[in-house]
C-alpha cells in the first residue's frame, strides 16, 4: 500500500481520462447503492463514470455515508483511491482529503469511515469479500 498527501486536491482524474480518452467508453452515470457492512441503515453509493469493457479499468465515484464500513476485501489487481471529501479508514491508517492511496493487486482491507467521504477510484481490480 502506498499513501500519498497532496497540500492542494491531486488532479490524476484530468491525467487519466487523457491517458485512456481513445480506450474508454464514457457513460452516462451508473448508480449503485450499497449497505454497511456494519449498519444497514447505512449507504454507500458508487458511481460508474468510465469504463474500458476490454481491460476491466474502471473510474468510480464512490460517496460513503459517516459511519460506512465496507465489507473485508481483496483486489484482484490495482486500485488507486483519490480521497476529495472526508476522510477514509483502513487497517493500515487514515487517509484525509487530499491523499492518493495506492492499494496493489492481491491486496487486502476493511475500509471505512466515521464522517463520510467522497472517492474518485481508478481500478482494474474486482473486489473479493474475503472473511
Amino acid at each position: 500500500m502506498l499513501s500519498l498527501q497532496a497540500e492542494t486536491p491531486f488532479t490524476i482524474n484530468y491525467f487519466f481520462v487523457n491517458f485512456f480518452y481513445k480506450k474508454l467508453l464514457i457513460i452516462k452515470m451508473k448508480k449503485t447503492s450499497i449497505r454497511s457492512f456494519n449498519d444497514k441503515d447505512v449507504f454507500a453509493t458508487i458511481e460508474l463514470l468510465a469504463e474500458d469493457k476490454e481491460t476491466g479499468f474502471s473510474i468510480e465515484c464512490h460517496t460513503l455515508m459517516p459511519g460506512f464500513k465496507a465489507q473485508k476485501h481483496l483486489h484482484t489487481d490495482f486500485e488507486w483511491v483519490h480521497v476529495l471529501k472526508g476522510e477514509l479508514r483502513d487497517e493500515e491508517g487514515s487517509y484525509p482529503q487530499g491523499t492518493l492511496k495506492i492499494n496493489a493487486k492481491d491486496s487486502v482491507h476493511t475500509p471505512y469511515t466515521q464522517t463520510g467521504c467522497t472517492l474518485l477510484v481508478f481500478t482494474r481490480a474486482k473486489r473479493i469479500p474475503v472473511k
